[in-house]
C-alpha cells in the first residue's frame, strides 16, 4: 500500500486514509476523491484541522510549487463536504435503480427490511417514524446513522420526501458507511 505524509501535520498514513488534492491544468483546485487522477497530489488528513491548516498556511502552494487558488479554508472544507455528500447521494440513487436500496416507504415489508445491512436516517425524521425505524434496526441488527434531512433526500435522491433509506447489499452498504464515516471524521462527529 502506498503511503504519504499529511501536508499539514506531517503524519505518514496510507493513501486511502488521506485526502488527495490536485491542481488541474485550468488552474482550478480539486479533491481527487478516488485518487485516480494522474496528477501530482497534495495529501491531507481527513480531519477539519488539517484541511484548514493546509489552506490557511498556503501549504498547497508550497507542495505544488506555484500559487493555487483554493479560496478560504472554509471554502476548501465546503468543497470536500460537497464531494463526499454527492458521492453518498449518487450511491443511493444508483442503488435505488438497481434494487439495492429501498426507502422507508417499504417499512411494512419485513422480507425486504430484514435483509438491510445499513440505514441512513434523516436527521429531521418525526418521532413516530424515528422510533419505528430504530425498532426495526435493532430487531434486524441493521447498523444506521443519521444523515442530512428529508429535504436533502428529496433534492438529491428520488424527488420524494423520505425518512430513511435501507441498503440491502453488503459492498454498497460498506461504501456508503465508509463515506459517511469519513465525512463525520472531517466534521468532528456530525455528517
Amino acid at each position: 500500500m502506498k503511503e504519504n505524509r499529511c501536508a499539514a501535520c506531517g503524519v505518514k498514513k496510507l493513501n486511502r486514509e488521506l485526502l488527495k488534492f490536485v491542481s488541474l491544468s485550468t488552474g482550478e483546485f480539486a479533491l481527487d476523491f478516488k485518487q485516480t487522477m494522474p496528477l501530482k497530489g497534495v495529501y491531507v488528513c481527513a480531519e477539519k484541522k488539517c484541511i484548514k491548516e493546509a489552506a490557511d498556511k498556503k501549504l498547497f502552494n508550497k507542495a505544488f510549487g506555484f500559487d493555487v487558488d483554493t479560496g478560504s479554508s472554509d471554502a476548501v472544507l465546503k468543497h470536500v463536504e460537497d464531494v463526499y455528500e454527492r458521492y453518498v447521494y449518487s450511491l443511493l440513487r444508483n442503488g435505488r435503480g438497481g434494487g439495492k436500496v429501498v426507502s422507508s416507504a417499504m417499512l411494512k415489508d419485513v422480507n425486504v427490511i430484514s435483509r438491510a445491512k445499513y440505514s441512513l436516517i434523516s436527521g429531521d425524521v418525526g418521532d413516530d417514524n424515528k422510533s419505528k425505524i430504530l425498532h426495526l434496526c435493532g430487531k434486524y441488527n441493521i447498523e444506521y446513522c443519521f444523515f442530512k434531512t428529508k429535504n436533502d433526500y428529496y433534492k438529491n435522491v428520488e424527488g420524494k420526501y423520505r425518512a430513511a433509506y435501507f441498503v440491502l447489499e453488503n459492498s454498497l452498504a460498506e461504501k456508503i458507511k465508509n463515506t459517511v464515516d469519513t465525512l463525520r471524521q472531517i466534521n468532528n462527529g456530525s455528517a
